[in-house]
């Protein structure tokens, strides 16, 4: 399925009016997601952009693993090699001990090494692994499986101050995405658009005194609870899977 999450919400505030989830493996609630996506959009101001954030890209971090089994065995023998050696000075030891000479003793060590690199997009840190053992002998690299990536899709009101986003998953539909996203926004604000000013009052208490505010954000969703139908049919029109 290409649509994950859709979240209509106020730009002002962040509080939820519509959610629809269709595949979402997380736990987040809805007024989480809807101010994750004002962050985007306040840090894309702060940092000299119009602040309009059309499109994130999540990428899982992959990592690779490299096991060594030569240098392994390599260790494990200079181990017991080291092990007889041992057993070997300690015996020498003893027998020049009671002839009167002196006595010499040695502290072997051994290490089995592996070695592990990964990588996140967009991170500068990294890690350089280290390796053991010949430069000739081969390794075997085991690439770690990894969910695709989630890509995140917004579009604003900014007469009504709603801003829609939707999480999906399939490449290359950007230009269906907005076009889905638009016709939800247009729906949304023309049967609700009129109604909002009555409700900025309690949206503004909601956002600045959650303890005392007596509506909690399931009571909003309640109020747009119908537009369910609408984005449905159009997400059926848009003809995302």
């Amino acid at each position: 399925m290409s649509l994950l999450r859709l979240n209509l919400c106020d730009s002002v505030t962040g509080i939820c009016f519509f959610e629809k989830t269709w595949k979402w493996s997380g736990t987040s609630i809805a007024e989480g997601i809807c101010k994750l996506v004002l962050t985007f959009h306040k840090l894309s101001n702060e940092v000299g952009d119009t602040g309009e954030v059309k499109g994130v890209l999540f990428e899982a971090p992959t990592a690779n693993q490299t096991f060594n089994p030569a240098s392994s065995f390599s260790s494990s023998s200079s181990s017991n090699s080291n092990s007889i050696n041992s057993s070997s000075n300690s015996s020498i030891s003893s027998s020049s001990s009671s002839g009167g000479g002196g006595s010499n003793s040695t502290s072997p060590t051994g290490s089995i090494s592996s070695t592990t690199s990964s990588n996140i997009r967009h991170s500068f840190h990294s890690r350089t692994p280290s390796t053991t053992g010949s430069s000739s002998t081969a390794k075997r690299i085991k690439q770690v499986v990894t969910a695709p990536p989630i890509r995140l899709s917004c579009e604003k009101d900014e007469k009504y101050k709603i801003t829609v986003s939707v999480f999906y998953e399939k490449p290359n539909v950007e230009d269906q995405v907005k076009l889905f996203l638009l016709n939800v926004l247009q729906e949304f604000s023309h049967l609700y658009g009129a109604s909002l000013p009555d409700l900025r009052p309690i949206l503004n208490e909601m956002s600045e005194f959650p303890e005392k505010c007596t509506t909690k954000p399931e009571e909003i969703l309640l109020k747009f609870k119908d537009f369910e139908k609408i984005a449905d049919n159009i997400k059926i029109q848009s003809k995302l899977d």
